[in-house]
């Protein structure tokens, strides 16, 4: 050991026997990578809700914003239906018995229609990005306090994603096989149940929607309503274009979500009344 060396260890209290090198800690290998810093541990901590937000961001002006299933999975919808479920059935408990249950996907969700002419008050138990095998599994986690008069459900835009590889028969027996468990959840639920036609959409989100799949889902409708006794409504006829699943020019936000829910249940006011 050089002069510089026995130096160093005086001044640091401990010894070297003559002739032995200084050894790095046993407990720290001398090629191994630095701990991450306090920024770096909060930044870890933070990415998966920073990935999401990065495609949520992405998608905001176009279809990924609008169906989260599509990039999170189903699992992820239903962990949101979750949370909702105890929002709901909270709000219920607030509630006598006789109001009016929204039920669906994001359709609903964003919806806040005005007060009706009877004075029903209105829940709103929406789930964006819920398929109805989706919604089915909210209502077998949701305990209303009170009970409803009327559910109003609207599904079906998330069954129609490009991405499915299922052909549009396939989609809409699904579609038929999964919204009868729907109605059948409701139907034990609220005094009675009306099921809404498939919103329209634009003609700019052909790349991501089969809407030609809209007025197909529409009409499974009808079928499960002969089946089970529900109620079959449009209450977004007057925000139809050229055809049935073509959305008028001005009437979404996105090319999906309606500019005015509330004039949608307006059109259906007699309904949720009688």
């Amino acid at each position: 050991m050089g002069d510089g060396e026995a130096a160093l260890s005086r001044r640091k209290g401990c010894r070297v026997p003559h002739g032995q090198r200084t050894l790095a800690p046993p407990s720290v290998a001398p090629d191994a990578p630095a701990a991450p810093s306090r920024f770096g541990r909060r930044l870890l901590s933070r990415l998966p809700c920073l990935l999401v937000g990065a495609i949520l961001l992405v998608g905001a002006t176009g279809f990924v914003a609008f169906d989260v299933a599509s990039v999170l999975q189903s699992r992820t919808v239903r962990g949101y239906g979750a949370g909702r479920a105890h929002v709901v059935a909270y709000i219920s408990g607030n509630l006598a018995d006789g109001y009016i249950l929204l039920a669906g996907d994001s359709h609903v969700e964003l919806a806040r229609p005005e007060p009706v002419s009877c004075g029903r008050r209105i829940l709103n138990a929406g789930v964006s990005g819920a398929k109805a095998s989706d919604y089915s599994a909210f209502l077998d986690m949701l305990t209303l306090r009170s009970r409803p008069a009327v559910a109003v459900v609207t599904l079906g835009t998330n069954h129609l994603k490009r991405k499915v590889t299922l052909t549009r028969r396939e989609v809409a027996d699904r579609y038929e096989a999964e919204l009868t468990g729907v109605v059948e959840r409701l139907s034990r639920l609220a005094d009675r149940v009306v099921v809404a036609a498939v919103p329209p959409a634009s003609t700019s989100l052909d790349r991501y929607l089969d809407r030609a799949g809209i007025a197909a889902l529409t009409r499974r409708q009808a079928r499960v309503c002969a089946r089970l006794g529900c109620t079959t409504v449009d209450p977004y006829a007057s925000y139809r274009g050229a055809a049935f699943d073509i959305a008028r020019p001005g009437a979404t936000e996105d090319g999906l979500h309606l500019t005015d829910y509330a004039a949608a249940y307006r059109a259906i006011d007699r309904l949720l009344c009688s």
